[in-house]
């Protein structure tokens, strides 16, 4: 994996498998064999009252039957802003010495995309990377408008999202949000983007793959929290076009562009718009993303892990560690066990489990059924948060 990079020169850090942009109990908890490949993330540099999402996305331009491609960006552009922003780095104490004392802060500048999705309220979703630790951030409009009153409401780091809002005196063009889980593996998708600082760039591609799991590569100095369930496209993604929307064909938002493959051609990765609608329903109503947690390390079982346990199966992952006062440990759950099923839902493979919880709701009792040995067993376990750290 390559490092994060902006497109005007800001902050290099490593990131997740497979990003384009962009604890020790959550680092540990999702531990598997990572993926290889160099990724970047696509760009950047680095309480509110309850209410129901239906208020707070509105419905955005209906498409016209029969509209062309061009018709369709030409009528969803006016909702996809460019994002600057500006962080300040420390300088070594050789550096100082250097340029003969304290030379204050490196100021370094990074480029971004964002799009807004309820103009009445101003609230514009990027990525979480495109505006983390940044001390200035100035959103602009394709009309030119520039609005430097930028207020980041909320962050997602589990799926690199954040919410951020503008104060204008008037309504803003806005975009529809879509159902990711009703995209189809080839249908035709469209990206808008600011990549290079060039505003409101456009490419179009296919839908490539859904259910991606874009993980921190440890070998490239990578950290991070792994991106779930990501779409993958052929459609050109490139630094700055992170935190931009991934269009079907009628103009809705299927997903946020994020990340790339660096070292490949086409393989480009997006948010789900489903993951989004939770993040910014989180963040409106907690300050921050929440993600249901089980408290354990799990591996994928193979023929020989399967022997070496003693169970019955070599279809399941294996527990290889419990979070001392986690749920799982509560539930009583240990190394070494076989889980099998969640709710019903079979788990043949790590991400299975990420998907079979990533949609539950915190403190929901989830049935989960496997082995200890050759021993069938069944656990309740109460889902909690995971942690922030």
């Amino acid at each position: 994996m390559e490092r994060r990079s902006s497109s005007s020169g800001g902050r290099a850090a490593f990131f997740l498998i497979v990003g384009l942009l962009g604890g020790a109990l959550g680092c540990v908890l999702t531990l598997v064999a990572a993926s290889r490949g160099m990724l970047k993330l696509a760009g950047g540099m680095p309480g509110m009252a309850i209410r129901p999402y239906t208020e707070v996305v509105n419905s955005g331009p209906a498409p016209a039957a029969g509209e062309s491609i061009v018709q369709t960006v030409q009528r969803v552009s006016p909702a996809v802003v460019n994002i600057d922003t500006q962080t300040e780095q420390a300088r070594s104490p050789l550096e100082n010495l250097l340029m003969g004392g304290d030379a204050g802060p490196r100021i370094l500048a990074g480029k971004g995309t964002g799009f807004v999705i309820n103009g009445e309220k101003g609230y514009i979703v990027t990525n979480n990377h495109v505006v983390h630790g940044a001390q200035k951030i100035q959103v602009t409009l394709p009309d030119k408008t520039v609005y430097t009153n930028v207020e980041v409401l909320g962050t997602d780091p589990y799926a690199d999202v954040a919410l951020v809002q503008v104060h204008a005196n008037k309504p803003l063009p806005e975009l529809v949000l879509g159902d990711s889980e009703k995209v189809l593996i080839g249908e035709t998708v469209i990206a808008i983007g600011n990549p290079y600082g060039l505003a409101s760039t456009v490419t179009v591609g296919v839908v490539s793959a859904r259910g991606r799991t874009l993980e921190p590569d440890p070998e490239h100095g990578e950290s991070g929290i792994p991106l779930e369930n990501m779409i993958q496209t052929d459609a050109a993604i490139n630094p700055g076009n992170s935190g931009g929307p991934l269009l079907n064909g009628q103009g809705a938002v299927i997903g946020m562009d994020t990340a790339i493959y660096a070292r490949g051609q086409g393989l480009g990765f997006a948010v789900p718009v489903n993951t989004i609608k939770r993040s910014v329903r989180d963040i409106l109503q907690y300050g921050h993303g929440r993600r249901p947690w089980l408290g354990v390390g799990p591996i994928e079982l193979t023929t020989e892990l399967a022997r070496r346990v003693g169970v019955p199966t070599s279809s399941g992952v294996v527990i290889a560690q419990v979070v001392p006062g986690g749920p799982a440990e509560q539930a009583g759950i240990q190394p070494g066990d076989v889980l099998t099923q969640i709710d019903g839902q079979p788990i043949t493979q790590r991400d299975d489990l990420f998907r079979a919880t990533g949609d539950k709701d915190i403190d929901q009792t989830i049935e989960i059924k496997g082995y200890r040995g050759a021993k069938q067993m069944s656990w309740k376990l109460k889902l909690a948060e995971r942690p922030r750290s």
